[in-house]
C-alpha cells in the first residue's frame, strides 16, 4: 500500500479530522482496537503539544501525517515546521505524583511507551517523528 499524506492547519478543532484520518488508515491496515486506541493517543498528544507548545496556539501553520502500512503494522510520520524539538531528548522524571509533578513531558512519555518504534529528525525545516506500531506478533 503506498503511503497517504494528508495535511491539517495547526488548530485545535482540526484534531478530530487528524484522529478520523488516523482512524481510516488503521481500518484499512486491519489494526485491531487497542492498538488504534494507543495510536490516536500518540497523535493527540504529539498535535496538542505541537499546536500549544510549538506554534504557540491556534493558527495557520500546518501539520503533516503520513501514513504507511508495513508488513509488521502502521508507520506514521506526524511533521510540523515548529521551531526544532526532539522529544526523544528530554526525560521526564517519573519520581514525582502526579499531583506534584512540574508541567510537561509526560505526553512524551507517553508516546514512547505507547508506540513501538519512535524516531526524530529534523528535515528541511520540519520536526518529523516517525511512530511504528505493530498489528502482528
Amino acid at each position: 500500500m503506498a503511503p497517504a499524506a494528508h495535511h491539517f492547519c495547526a488548530r485545535m478543532s482540526a484534531l478530530a479530522d487528524l484522529l478520523a484520518c488516523a482512524r481510516t488508515a488503521c481500518r484499512a491496515a486491519h489494526v485491531e482496537g487497542h492498538v488504534m486506541r494507543r495510536i490516536e493517543l500518540v497523535l493527540e498528544e504529539l498535535f496538542t503539544n505541537t499546536v500549544r507548545h510549538g506554534y504557540g496556539g491556534d493558527c495557520e501553520a500546518s501539520v503533516w501525517l503520513q501514513t504507511n502500512q508495513t508488513g509488521a503494522g502502521l508507520c506514521i510520520t506526524y511533521e510540523d515546521a515548529a521551531p526544532a524539538y526532539n522529544p526523544l531528548t528530554h526525560e521526564v522524571d517519573l519520581d514525582h505524583s502526579a499531583s506534584n509533578h512540574p508541567p510537561g513531558g509526560l505526553g512524551v512519555h507517553l508516546a514512547r511507551c505507547l508506540a513501538d518504534e519512535i524516531a526524530y529528525r529534523r528535515d528541511e525545516g520540519r520536526n518529523v517523528v516517525t511512530l511504528c506500531f505493530r498489528t502482528s506478533p
